[in-house]
């Protein structure tokens, strides 16, 4: 566990960065471009996030589970992926070429978008790389490697930004050009980190990978996870599709990015549990497993929740100074998917855990049931914002408490705990408090507002932290600074 902790804080401190860098990009281009050309921005970010599931045969999460094994597997591993995406790619890529018209009027309402869409085609085709790339070092554990190449994948689009601010004549072209610009920094730099890899794994071995045959359960493990990642991804990209006006289809995406950026702060437990999980499954640790799933369970119920509720407490001065007045409309929603939005980043936790326990694609069931009920309740909030985005929040919320379920009811695990209890509790007088305070409408700048209310969230923050060390709950035992540094 102590190892798991030095690992999770460096990737904590990876993936925050890159949310910041990811929201600071959205500001930007919110302040910069037009609403409808923000919504072209997001609808070729969550195209390319649908589709990297498909194209890649979801091999990258192959890697993840299977590279922890000798490094030859691993090396074979990754070249046979890269070898059957190609292929895979090159004979899918045939037919779109020849559909581009009819799908450009589905994905953008209009066939004035061709630059557009052959940077999503660009975009995608690199977003595959590196996440293999990544997903290579995960597997191998290691982190140092894995973290500073999601750092490489945030990096990438601020140097794009930063060559778009030259005085350079580029038209209307802006967010095509940006992808683009994106797709050859990121692809440059995972190139080269992976070819020094491979090179000096082979001078360390003093040999090249032996040839073996395509391990098929590596490609089963995957390939089997395709309808998961498929649906997850449906649950992002639908609310966009749905709705023909970019204008509108700005302000979902903004939601959708949002939350993405928020599910950074947990998805580092995701990205060590895999590799982690799967090692204990193999030396038949079920103990320390069951603790594992102890742990993630109390964190959900009392950091994940706290979190939640004191985005709910911040999200009006947040929205108008991170994207302006022109995005208010999206503040009312969001007010109440966040309260419960730490059960969906409680899913990106115990999705890890899953993934890493068992071979068989479970996960497909829990994703395919919110995907299927988003389904529904977009038919019925057809293209109102607001109902779009409360299916939504509501669908994602319904991932993290299937995963619940499921994992209660395949393990010896206690869930009803007084830890979890007196959490669940904390939280709701916490939700209270904010709640009341949020209606008291205050004639000083925005500004103020903010500091005021960071002043309360602070205090009520300490005095948790407090309540949760009297609990002696679980993480905040291993998290002590004793712990860690021993």
């Amino acid at each position: 566990m102590k190892l798991f902790l030095k690992s999770l804080s460096h990737t904590i401190f990876s993936q925050l960065l890159v949310a910041l860098i990811g929201l600071f990009i959205l500001s930007f281009l919110s302040h910069k471009l037009s609403k409808e050309e923000i919504g072209l921005f997001l609808v070729i970010r969550r195209i390319s996030t649908f589709c990297i599931p498909i194209f890649s045969l979801n091999l990258g999460l192959s890697l993840a589970k299977f590279s922890h094994n000798e490094n030859f597997n691993s090396i074979n591993n990754f070249s046979d992926s890269i070898k059957i995406i190609l292929i895979f790619n090159f004979l899918l890529l045939l037919p779109i070429y020849y559909l581009s018209d009819n799908i450009q009027i589905y994905i953008f309402n209009s066939l004035n978008y061709n630059f557009e869409f052959y940077a999503l085609i660009i975009f995608l085709l690199v977003n595959i790389f590196h996440n293999l790339v990544y997903n290579y070092f995960r597997g191998k554990q290691d982190y140092k490697l894995m973290n500073f190449i999601n750092i490489i994948f945030g990096l990438s689009g601020i140097i794009s930004l930063i060559f778009l601010i030259l005085p350079i004549n580029i038209g209307n072209n802006y967010v095509s050009y940006f992808y683009f610009l994106y797709s050859f920094i990121l692809f440059s730099f995972d190139f080269l980190f992976i070819i020094k890899s491979l090179y000096f794994n082979n001078i360390i071995h003093n040999s090249k990978p032996k040839k073996t045959k395509i391990n098929k359960i590596f490609l089963k493990y995957g390939i089997s996870r395709i309808p998961s990642g498929l649906f997850i991804a449906l649950i992002f990209t639908m609310p966009i599709l749905i709705n023909s006006n970019l204008e509108s289809a700005a302000s979902i995406g903004i939601v959708l990015s949002l939350c993405k950026i928020i599910q950074m702060l947990v998805f580092p437990f995701n990205v060590i549990l895999v590799p982690e999980i799967s090692k204990l499954v193999k030396n038949n640790h079920d103990i320390e497993i069951n603790k594992y799933i102890q742990f993630s369970f109390e964190i959900i119920f009392s950091l994940l929740f706290l979190i939640g509720i004191s985005l709910y407490f911040f999200i009006p001065e947040l929205i108008i100074i991170a994207f302006g007045e022109n995005y208010t409309s999206i503040i009312s929603p969001l007010k109440i998917i966040l309260p419960f939005i730490g059960i969906y980043l409680g899913y990106i936790i115990l999705r890890g855990i899953i993934d890493g326990l068992y071979n068989k694609p479970y996960i497909n069931i829990i994703n395919s049931v919110s995907a299927g009920t988003l389904f529904l309740l977009i038919y019925f909030a057809k293209t109102s914002v607001y109902w779009i985005v409360i299916s939504f929040g509501f669908s994602i919320v319904l991932l993290g408490i299937n995963s619940i379920l499921f994992l209660i009811y395949n393990t010896k695990v206690v869930f009803f705990n007084k830890n979890i209890i007196c959490s669940i509790l904390l939280n709701i007088v916490c939700f209270l408090i904010f709640y009341i305070l949020s209606e008291i409408n205050l004639n000083i700048s925005i500004y103020n507002i903010l500091i005021l209310k960071f002043i309360i969230w602070s205090t009520i923050l300490f005095l948790s932290i407090l309540f949760y060390k009297y609990l002696n709950i679980s993480w905040y035992k291993e998290l002590t600074l004793k712990n860690i540094v021993s």
